[in-house]
């Protein structure tokens, strides 16, 4: 007679991604890319090639000066050593998006485009890692998407009101 072969206490390995495991990536996944479908609506250009702006929440009120912020950066072809803005500072972080829009400017995008672009991929980036911190800190993939989802929805449901506003042609 053969001894029966021994099993390890060690669980075997397997390689499979279960269908739960490809949903809660795709879940995942879908929050930032929403995030993005609504930041693309936050500037474009009308049939007129008039810019609209602000999906209902005063986006003009800075506008004309990040403009300029991004028209500068573009003249001055790379970050300043000084401010623009406050003479004798520098020019801090919250400019890097209007750094950006000016290199795409310089490149020959339109205002509406060098704009949007940026304002894209900065809110999948910020809501991927919105997500990815709040999963480090939890471990519930629940807790990673409704925290993106309440951001996006200034922290609870008012901010969802714009959602009617998203099409340009309802302008």
């Amino acid at each position: 007679l053969t001894a029966p072969p021994e099993r390890s206490s060690v669980p075997e390995r397997t390689d499979r991604v279960t269908q739960s495991d490809k949903f809660s990536k795709l879940k995942f996944v879908l929050v930032p890319l929403f995030g993005a479908y609504i930041a693309s609506f936050a500037m474009w250009q009308d049939k007129d090639g008039n810019v609209v702006t602000g999906l209902g929440l005063g986006g003009w009120g800075d506008l004309l000066f990040h403009i300029r912020a991004a028209i500068f950066f573009a003249e001055q072809g790379g970050w300043p050593s000084e401010s623009f803005f406050l003479s004798g500072q520098p020019v801090g972080y919250a400019f890097v998006s209007d750094f950006l829009s000016g290199l795409l400017w310089r490149l020959g995008f339109s205002t509406a485009a060098s704009f949007s672009i940026p304002t894209i991929v900065l809110v999948v980036i910020f809501l991927g890692a919105l997500q990815w911190v709040v999963l480090r800190m939890t471990r519930s993939v629940r807790a990673a998407i409704l925290s993106a989802v309440l951001f996006m929805g200034f922290g609870g449901l008012s901010g969802w009101s714009i959602l009617g506003e998203l099409s340009p042609d309802s302008w």
